[in-house]
């Protein structure tokens, strides 16, 4: 059953899609595309640094399937049937971890590329190579694109999902946009349930704008849609589905919370955001009503989450690109664009310099001018860490003990402090993802540094932070306290 649930994906998906390859001619490769490819591969496999990376968490099981030591499971919204079948194929075939790792990048680069063509089709090659390139220098696409986590494969397909519906609107041979369409739609929600946010923006863009034949298109995009439910009805039978249960408490900490979309949510980059947004529902308000839904949509959908982050909000990403692409067809919009672009590259250099950081870089960023302390100077306050240098693992508490406040204030009461010890996986980018918890943490609550902890016989070192003031409304804007 579990080979059943891996392998009938993609054998429905790639036989639709072979399907929808002999009926359509649309994808003319030119220069604008091949520079979205370039710099796109540039960013994530020579520009990051792809010699830090360490296999971490749900993605170390990934590997153990493609390094043959873990067979294939029932799987969960973590460790999808889908993507475990692909890398037991992989296995089988002789194909290791590098493989992996250019199968991720390559599918981060042709993401840009598919939703560069997107793009061109509904407003023009210009528009489509900026989207492209904007979302090439992103840095959440580009660091992720180094994981063989499930993330960056299921976004391609969504990007596949939109270019499809482009030549379905365009008017190519709706047969085999539809197959495609569905197919690719199909994977990505096969691959990562949350994809399945993204659904509502693309059947919008279909309704708006109505195209013919919907008796050729229509079974295309109804398997596809088959497909989706059925990998959801598989991992929904494995137990309960991440967060249940937590939807409201989860909603309420991060509906408000920004700093996940960066830097599209900052001052130097929101304004070309906007101008973007609104010259495209003056120019075809018919596809950017879907857009703007889309933004809309995966947000809060996955802000009822409660480890809710960058990751979830890669096809937001598809949006926010085009509206910088859009700010390219007029002259005045261009220097909000080149501000913008200026702060991706900054958000892009900043990632970079946080992909899989040492403690020793680390401790560096540290402010030098805090006291220095030693692990028995903290006390007998709660400490907020999941290091076992620290704390052994049954007596750990980590940043999920911070997200009710009611939690918080037990905390407080029984220990009279609590004291978040921020290390280097609070710091530091990793398909962990502890820094965006560590982010929501900055944002919750009224944070004190007191001093800089460590230890020379392990190399252990942290920022002491006194956890205060619960904020009621968690802020949306960046707080400087952490480095």
């Amino acid at each position: 059953m579990e080979w059943l649930a891996g392998a009938l994906p993609w054998g429905l998906g790639l036989l639709m899609a072979g399907g929808a390859a002999f009926r359509l001619r649309a994808l003319r490769p030119d220069w604008m595309h091949a520079l979205v490819l370039a710099v796109a591969l540039t960013v994530s496999a020579v520009l990051m640094p792809l010699a830090r990376i360490e296999t971490l968490g749900h993605e170390a099981e990934y590997l153990e399937i493609l390094l043959g030591t873990r067979g294939l499971d029932a799987g969960n919204a973590a460790r999808m049937p889908a993507m475990q079948w692909l890398l037991w194929c992989m296995e089988g075939l002789g194909l290791g971890q590098r493989a992996a790792l250019a199968v991720s990048l390559l599918s981060g680069a042709l993401a840009c590329v598919a939703w560069a063509a997107a793009l061109g089709r509904m407003h023009g090659r210009w528009v489509g190579l900026v989207a492209g390139l904007s979302l090439a220098l992103w840095g959440n696409l580009a660091a992720w694109s180094s994981s063989i986590y499930n993330v960056v494969l299921p976004f391609f397909f969504v990007c596949v999902a939109f270019w499809a519906l482009s030549l379905l609107m365009d008017g190519e041979d709706p047969l085999g946009a539809g197959l495609l369409a569905g197919a690719a739609a199909g994977l990505a929600v096969a691959l990562r349930l949350d994809t399945l946010w993204a659904a509502p923006a693309g059947l919008l863009l279909v309704v708006l704008n109505r195209p013919k034949a919907a008796a050729r298109w229509g079974p295309g995009l109804l398997v596809g849609a088959l497909i989706a439910l059925g990998s959801l009805l598989a991992v929904r039978g494995t137990g309960e589905l991440p967060g249940s249960g937590e939807w409201l408490g989860s909603f309420r900490m991060n509906s408000a919370l920004l700093v996940y979309f960066e830097p599209f949510q900052r001052l130097w980059v929101l304004p070309a955001v906007l101008i973007g947004a609104g010259l495209g529902l003056r120019a075809k308000w018919r596809t950017w009503i879907p857009l703007c839904a889309l933004v809309v949509s995966v947000h809060l959908a996955m802000a009822g989450f409660n480890d809710y982050g960058s990751r979830h909000l890669l096809a937001a990403g598809l949006a926010l690109s085009a509206c910088l692409g859009l700010c390219s067809t007029q002259r005045w919009a261009w220097l909000p664009l080149g501000v913008a672009g200026l702060g991706l590259v900054a958000s892009l250099v900043d990632t970079r310099q946080r992909f899989y950081a040492s403690e020793e870089h680390f401790a560096e960023s540290v402010q030098s001018d805090l006291p220095q302390w030693s692990l028995q100077d903290l006390g007998d306050c709660a400490l907020i860490t999941e290091d076992e240098r620290v704390a052994a693992e049954g007596e750990q508490l980590s940043h999920f003990n911070l997200w009710d406040p009611e939690e918080f204030a037990g905390l407080q009461a029984q220990h009279g402090c609590v004291l978040w010890l921020m290390g280097v996986q609070d710091y530091r980018w990793s398909s962990l993802a502890v820094r965006d918890r560590a982010m929501r943490v900055e944002r919750l609550y009224d944070l004190e540094p007191l001093a800089v902890v460590s230890n020379s016989e392990d190399g252990y070192v942290a920022l002491v932070l006194r956890v205060e003031r619960a904020r009621r409304w968690p802020s949306a804007t960046l707080v400087r306290t952490l480095p």
